[in-house]
């Protein structure tokens, strides 16, 4: 059995969609009509008899129909020649160009499947069930959509037309391949021309026969209508028509005589030779397929053609067989069976000379079959075939896709959103104009009134009147007359309001006026992303002094700006109001006109409120004589005319009624009127209305009624559908299924689905009544062109409207129950995840079809699906009332793939659209007892959660899953799908790596309304309480709140409220300064209250309140003692600090000096000493040291005459006695002791970028370096000496022109490796010191970084931030990875990414000194760059390694390594930076290591020596800590292998004697393929003479396993 798996995927490219959302709002009253219509539904629908399949009606040819709601077709306004190549053709367009209009390019690929029908069915079922599939998830992930077009089942002689029209379509939406074609040993069936010329039809006359002459005659019918008069087919009668027996005796006598036509055709054609028209001898003479590939080839084949040529070898001596027969074209004679010549001559022609001519060879693929009795995938004989045609149309449609995709996205890159909705409008403005006649009188009104150079004479413009009445022509009329009224620089801005997207909000109206402007004038402030948050009153306000600006700077007489806004009603009324409130008054030069549909009465009262601010214009119906002119133009479009007694019967209609959109359907009407015709005027109808009616009878008549109805009625409800959404949703209707297949068997077993040629013919005449629109993903879908439409289907059919809502008829349930199963029907589309199999039962055949493929175009969840995420929540919320709150929950509202998804794809707004429509309805069924409170509270909960973090969700829809699991886990264990939320929405944060700690304060204690805190600060006081907990406090509305949690199960152990001044707005530091713990965790301090000061104390895991003290506590300083039995704290009214003890809260000592006076900003604890930073107004600030064994004030160390900025206060060793702190400018390290004379100023470490102040300054644990964080950079100095050593900073993640984030905290590890900086963007940025390297960049949210802390043996991280949401991360693999990458050896050929570091280097803060560095240097790695030298090595390919100064970023030298082993040598450095020693990474051969000395001078000239030891085979070493001696490893690989890793071979080198100490061998039991097998760190133990190796072992199922060896 063959897999048909594909071969060639390509990987995916994002899109973006944006489609709204449009939910019904106002339904209340159609609920309660149908709320005891909930469990009895039947849904009986009035049936009709199917034509059979292939019958079809003579091709109309209508053209579009234009009333006051007008929207052209697509296809039908752009012009083919309007190709959009430049930035300034899309400022033409924008300006108002109403000529040439390009077509938007879609997102479709859409292929033409051409072949013979019945030699093709395995072929065709291969495609279907296996290559689609395929297809379309490649698509998918590309943000295409896939469709193939196969119109052979139910195709007749007279469909070529057709066929060729959906070819052409196809030819100019489809990105890539558009024709697939399948060629084989057939000619296939010859086309029936549907008309001849005159001439052309006397020469066949001639050069036939009397009876074939009569039969021509007798088909072919001269019309005089026609211009110039042609012979046309005659129309297929009905089997129905004339009574049973009757209608099937005529159309069985018309399919005979239809047959002998063609044969007759072509033996006169051929006959007649050149005397005939070209045109015709191809129609008559050539097969449909040839016709085909004619069409398809004659547009960029190499790009669109694709052909697959089967020639079956040993079918020619089987044609006995009437299975053989089928693939290969036969006649008979006297011998039986043999090959037919001529046709086999036709087929060879078009293999050979155009095909093979016409395309490359890439895009033919030919291939040689064994009948072996057939062609079937089973069988063995042919599984090379079946097996390389699928591979092979795989890979040639993805190659032909992925070729045309850069061009697709070139040419979209000027497509802008704001393009294509003016495209739209201009398009329309070119196909109202078409036939447009009269109104001079209303056209000179308006010319005057803007020409008008009076300030008083530039109101806005209104035209009003009454429905139909051709408000709209006038409109775009105007539009194209602009220019050439105005001017040509005139600026003309056209919008058609309810034709478009959003069309009918005046929010949306206003933003996209100001979006065209901001392009056409350069104001970027009036852009969507700029305008989009804006109320409507703000947008008014916005709009009406931009229009100010751009009549002040950009316009003037001969350069004007004209706004048409036409259909004004499509507005709210409230909306509508507010606009005309606005634009009363407009600046110089800028016009604005608008038209309403008003009668007269309206008109009077709308006079009374507005009369003097707007200039008003009445657009009356057309006279008799302009209709009768309106009706010519439109019927010599479709170069039509109708006989004097038809011309006599317009007449009389048109003296009844002159309304444009009734002139449009009376020239559609009188188009398919034939020359012999006898029309009677009393059977026309009188009226728009009527003629639809018309307009519909023929079309059930044609295309059989169950298959109209179900049709017309989903375009009408789903207010826009695709092609392939249409041509789905009767696949999946069993009523319209059993209609189809009435008389024909579906034509591949198990698949039960629309065959596409129904609905291209009942398109071709439906095509002029549907307006086309593009969304922003390039997607077409189908509307009525006229609501009246819309109106006749919902009278006709039963379809429930909005206009409906209300109606009190005895037939609303029946309406009801139809309508909801159109719904359904829509939502069963959405609902298609992975296509559709349902059983059907075929009545006429009677046949149960189990499991049948309808051949559903897959719906996922995605991005790329905008359609589903917009529509799917729209007719869900219909089924409510019948059972189907269960399905919107789980489906939409309480889904987070779908919410993530829509959140990310439409916004949150949209999201949030959804909830507030299902909770309108669904209060109103709870109170019915319809749906469960349960349900309902399931919605609003999560509603709420998702509105109060509104705005964060705008801005980073990325942390919807940390709001829904933080807001939403308090309710998780009552309700069943909110757990089922919470419960995706973690194991989405863990297949990201987005570990969470929940927020600290995010519940109430009673289910109710999400609180405010969510968005208020929230940190955690450092140290942890021990292992697994950590105090945390967050603001909120009383004050704040202390919480003990743990990090691992979020469990809160203890909570305490303090109330403290809530006035002013908490900083971090407020924040943490409100509580200290001791350094045991068994000791907590509190700030209570503005006057108390609480200690708790934690016995037993669980604090409790001990006592408490009064103390002014806003400017108080505590700290706890260094044994844990005091808490000092610092009292600033009686400006000493006291000593209290523990246990009682007794003095026990007090600590002052009279002299000190100010604000204690922090106090530290040693051993020995108390040490008080204090500032003091106007006296500086001070550094004061206490004895803690005499109880004795020492001194004061007088640091700065500034204000001490920094509020930290940090002991930086106890060793060596050292403090520092900050003010404006400078750093100052102090030393100090039991004696006055060792407290002194020690350092000034001073630099300009501290004048915007010190956010934080941190000690290493070696107590050798001080690290100080301004907002910008990270600066690291030596504690011994103050010496500037380098600069840590973001500024490799920022885009030029940037300003980089704030920084807000740091943290070092204990390691002294890393450092952890947070940001005021929510970022946290991790730096590995030794190389400077920026390892990994955490997203804590986009709000600041408040605090940060290392648990849990510093595996892992804890943030906080001011959105109030603590998180944790798993940082053991990212120092892990970091470590392994620069203490191995790394392997240059490997798969591993080598980074590239960005050499951050920065002055010494010396006020003079001349700084020469690169900005930019490109490296494969910095090498082992030691904190403790001023140098260090960089390498880049084969490039010689470079030796930097770190203080100045000279380069001080270069050392020649190529004789090393190229760019895979391996560097070993020693701490001080002074021994570099390299060696080959490739140890095919022995080669010596070799130990360079790099001596930098006091001129900062470099030195150079070099030793060497071995020879050695070595793939990693390292330095012992005392660098004295040197470790090698090498991997032993089993002669002959090169794959098998036989053991380790360790060799310990003494450096200094340039000797072997020692050497041991590690044999493995087993041999380790050495592509899973690495040496993964290697070092010496402490200070003992042991070396550890770690080799990490891969095996393939993943598992990872470590061994040590040690000597």
């Amino acid at each position: 059995m063959l897999s048909f798996s594909p071969q060639n995927k390509l990987p995916p490219l994002s899109h973006r969609p944006s489609t709204p959302c449009t939910g019904p709002h106002d339904n209340i009253n159609a609920l309660r009509q149908m709320k005891t219509w909930k469990t009895n539904r039947k849904g009986a629908l009035p049936g009709g008899k199917l034509k059979p399949l292939y019958r079809n009606s003579a091709p109309a040819r209508l053209r579009g129909i234009d009333g006051d709601e007008d929207t052209p077709n697509l296809s039908a306004t752009m012009s083919k020649h309007g190709v959009l190549s430049s930035e300034n053709d899309v400022l033409c367009l924008l300006k108002g160009q109403f000529h040439n209009i390009p077509h938007p390019p879609s997102s479709d690929v859409k292929i033409y499947l051409s072949s013979t029908f019945v030699d093709f069915q395995e072929e065709r079922k291969l495609l279907i069930e296996k290559a689609i599939p395929v297809l379309n998830e490649f698509c998918h992930t590309l943000g295409l959509r896939f469709h193939v077009f196969d119109l052979r089942f139910g195709m007749s002689t007279e469909d070529l037309d057709i066929c060729l029209s959906e070819i052409t379509l196809c030819q100019q939406e489809s990105i890539g391949p558009s024709f697939i074609a399948l060629v084989g040993d057939r000619c296939g069936t010859f086309p029936i021309p549907l008309e001849i010329s005159c001439e052309d039809f006397k020469i066949l006359c001639d050069f036939s026969s009397g009876m074939d002459e009569d039969l021509l005659k007798r088909l072919y019918l001269k019309d005089e209508n026609c211009d110039p008069p042609k012979h046309v087919l005659m129309s297929k009668p009905g089997a129905d028509s004339g009574g049973d027996e009757t209608g099937k005796t005529n159309y069985q006598r018309w399919t005979d005589d239809l047959l002998l036509t063609k044969q007759v055709l072509l033996l006169a054609a051929n006959q007649a030779g050149k005397r005939l028209s070209q045109e015709l001898k191809q129609q008559c003479c050539l097969p449909v397929t040839e016709h085909e590939m004619t069409s398809a080839l004659s547009v960029s084949p190499e790009r669109h053609v694709l052909c697959y040529g089967r020639n079956i070898t040993d079918i020619r001596n089987t044609l006995d067989d009437s299975l053989a027969r089928q693939y290969v074209d036969t006649t008979v004679n006297e011998h039986g069976y043999e090959i037919d010549s001529e046709r086999q001559s036709l087929l060879n022609t078009l293999k050979t000379t155009k095909i093979s001519s016409s395309l490359p060879q890439s895009n033919i693929r030919q291939y040689t079959v064994p009948w072996s009795g057939g062609l079937l995938p089973e069988k063995s004989q042919q599984a090379h075939y079946w097996q390389s045609f699928f591979d092979n149309l795989i890979s040639d449609v993805q190659r032909l896709i992925t070729d045309s995709l850069d061009k697709h996205h070139m040419h979209n890159a000027l497509w802008t959103p704001i393009l294509k909705e003016v495209v739209q409008h201009n398009g329309m403005v070119v196909n109202a104009v078409r036939c447009f006649t009269g109104r001079s009188n209303v056209l000179e009104d308006v010319l005057q009134r803007l020409t008008s150079q009076k300030k008083k004479d530039n109101p806005a413009l209104i035209m009003y009147g009454g429905e139909a009445v051709g408000k709209t022509y006038v409109m775009a009329k105007i539009a194209q007359l602009s220019s050439k009224w105005l001017g040509k620089d005139t600026v003309t801005i056209v919008r058609f309001l309810g034709s478009t997207k959003d069309g009918s909000k005046l929010s949306s109206l206003l933003c996209s006026i100001m979006d065209q402007l901001s392009v056409i004038f350069s104001m970027s402030y009036l852009s969507t992303e700029k305008t989009s948050t804006l109320k409507t009153i703000q947008l008014l306000k916005t709009f009406q002094e931009a229009l100010g600006e751009i009549s002040d700077k950009h316009l003037s007489s001969s350069k004007r700006l004209l706004i048409l806004l036409d259909s004004l009603e499509h507005l709210p009324l409230t909306d509508s109001l507010a606009a005309l409130k606005f634009i009363t008054d407009l600046p110089a030069n800028v016009s604005m006109i608008m038209s309403v549909q008003l009668d007269d009465a309206d008109m009077k009262a709308f006079c009374m409120i507005a009369a003097d601010a707007f200039s008003l214009i009445k657009v009356e119906s057309l006279v008799k004589e302009e209709a009768r002119n309106m009706f010519n133009n439109l019927l010599s479009t479709t170069s039509r005319r109708i006989s004097n007694e038809q011309s006599d019967v317009i007449e009389t209609k048109l003296s009844q009624c002159c309304d444009v959109l009734y002139v449009h359907l009376l020239a559609d009407m009188a188009s398919q009127w034939k020359s012999g015709d006898v029309i009677q005027s009393h059977l026309v109808a009188d009226s728009a209305v009527n003629i639809v009616q018309s307009l519909f009878t023929r079309w059930e008549t044609q295309h059989s009624l169950v298959l109209v109805k179900f049709t017309l009625s989903y375009l009408s409800m789903a207010d826009g559908l695709t092609e392939t959404e249409i041509i789905d949703l009767l696949s999946i209707n069993d009523e319209v299924m059993a209609d189809v297949y009435r008389e024909a068997e579906p034509p591949l077993g198990g698949i039960v689905s629309l065959p596409h040629l129904l609905w291209a013919r009942l398109k071709r005449d439906l095509k002029n009544y549907l307006v086309q629109r593009m969304d922003q993903r390039g997607a077409v879908t189908y509307t009525w062109r006229h609501h009246i439409f819309a109106e006749v289907v919902s009278q006709r059919y039963g379809v429930m409207t909005d206009n409906g809502l209300n109606d009190s008829s005895n037939d609303v349930m029946s309406r009801a129950s139809f309508s909801v199963r159109l719904h359904e029907d829509l939502a069963r589309l959405y609902m298609c995840t992975n296509g559709y199999r349902k059983s059907v039962y075929l009545p006429a055949i009677d046949k149960m079809v189990y499991n049948a493929n309808r051949l559903v175009t897959p719906q996922p969840v995605s991005i790329s699906n905008p359609r589903k995420l917009s529509k799917l929540p729209h007719h869900l919320l219909v089924m409510l009332p019948s059972g189907g709150a269960e399905l919107m929950n789980k489906l939409v509202l309480c889904n987070f793939e779908w919410i993530r998804i829509k959140t990310a794809a439409l916004g949150i707004d949209d999201v949030l659209h959804d909830y507030q429509s299902a909770l309108c309805q669904l209060e109103y069924l709870v109170t019915e007892e319809l749906v469960s409170q349960s349900s309902m509270n399931e919605v609003s909960l999560t509603y709420r959660t998702l509105q109060a973090a509104q705005n964060k969700l705008r801005n980073k829809p990325e942390v919807l899953a940390d709001v829904i699991v933080s807001h939403l886990s308090y309710y998780k264990n009552e309700y069943q799908k909110i757990q089922t939320l919470c419960k995706d929405a973690q194991s989405y944060m863990d297949s990201v790596h987005q570990n969470m700690l929940m927020p600290v304060y995010p519940f109430s204690s009673e289910p109710g309304p999400v609180l405010s805190v969510m968005d208020e600060a929230v940190t955690f006081i450092n140290p942890k309480l021990d292992a697994e907990h950590i105090l945390t406090v967050v603001k909120t509305t009383d004050g704040c709140v202390f919480q003990c949690r743990n990090t691992l199960n979020n469990d809160c152990h203890f909570e305490i409220t303090a109330r403290v001044n809530i006035l002013r707005k908490y900083t971090t530091h407020d924040l943490q300064s409100l509580a200290v713990i001791s350094s045991n965790s068994k000791y907590l301090a509190v700030k209570k209250s503005e006057q108390t000061i609480e200690l708790w104390a934690n016995p037993n895991s669980v604090f409790e309140c001990v006592w408490s003290l009064e103390c002014k506590t806003e400017s108080a300083a505590m700290t706890f003692s260094k044994d844990n039995n005091k808490l000092l704290v610092f009292n600033p009214s009686k400006q000493m600090i006291i000593e209290y003890l523990i246990d009682n809260s007794q003095k026990e000592n007090i600590y002052e000096r009279k002299e000190i006076s100010g604000i204690v900003t922090n106090l530290c604890v040693t051993s020995a000493f108390i040490l008080a930073s204090l500032s003091r107004e106007s006296k500086g600030s001070v550094v004061a040291v206490w004895d803690l064994s005499n109880k004795s004030f020492i001194c004061e160390i007088s640091v700065t005459e500034d204000e001490i900025t920094s509020e930290q206060l940090i002991v930086l060793t106890e060793s060596k006695p050292l403090t520092a702190c900050a003010s404006k400018h400078t750093v100052y390290v102090c030393s100090y002791g039991s004696k006055a004379d060792d407290c002194k100023l020690v350092h000034e470490i001073s630099s300009d970028s501290y004048s915007k102040g010190i956010v934080a300054m941190t000690a290493s644990s070696d107590e050798k370096h001080l690290f100080i964080s301004t907002p910008s950079d990270v600066d690291v100095y030596t504690i011994d000496t103050g010496s500037y050593m380098r600069t840590v900073a973001y500024s490799s993640m920022i885009p030029n022109n940037h300003q980089p984030p704030l920084i807000t905290q740091t943290l070092l590890h204990t390691s002294n490796l890393f450092l952890f900086v947070g940001y005021h963007s929510g970022e946290i940025a991790v730096f590995f010191l030794p190389s400077g390297e920026l390892v990994k960049v955490l997203s804590h949210g986009h709000h600041k970084v408040t605090n940060m802390s290392l648990v849990h043996g510093d595996r892992q991280l804890i943030s906080s931030s001011e959105d109030g949401f603590i998180k944790t991360w798993d940082m053991q693999q990212i120092t892990h990875d970091t470590l392994k990458r620069y203490r191995t050896m790394l392997n240059s050929e490997g798969n591993r990414e080598i980074p590239t570091c960005e050499i951050i280097l920065k002055p010494r803060p010396a006020p003079k000194q001349n700084v020469k560095y690169p900005s930019q240097v490109n490296v494969d790695r910095v090498i082992a760059k030691s904190m403790e030298s001023n140098i260090f090595y960089t390498i880049h390919g084969e490039d010689p390694i470079r030796v930097w100064d770190t203080t100045t970023g000279e380069l001080l030298g270069e050392i020649q390594h190529k004789c090393l082993g190229g760019p895979g040598t391996v560097h070993t450095l020693s701490n001080d930076a002074i021994l570099l020693i390299t060696h080959s990474q490739f140890p095919s051969k022995k080669d010596k290591i070799k130990i360079w000395s790099v001596l930098v001078k006091e001129d900062r000239s470099m030195k150079l020596e070099v030793q060497e030891i071995g020879p050695v085979k070595v793939h990693s070493s390292c330095l012992s800590h005392d660098e004295n001696r040197l470790a090698t490893v090498f991997k032993d690989i089993e002669e002959g292998s090169d794959s098998s890793v036989a053991g380790l071979s360790l060799s310990i080198w003494d450096i200094e004697n340039f000797q072997l100490l020692e050497e041991q061998y590690l044999e493995f039991d087993e041999k380790i393929d050495s592509a899973y097998f690495e040496v993964s760190m290697m070092g010496f133990a402490g200070t003992k003479n042991e070396c550890l190796v770690n080799a990490m072992m891969t095996p393939l199922n993943g598992d990872t396993s470590s061994m040590e060896t040690q000597l």
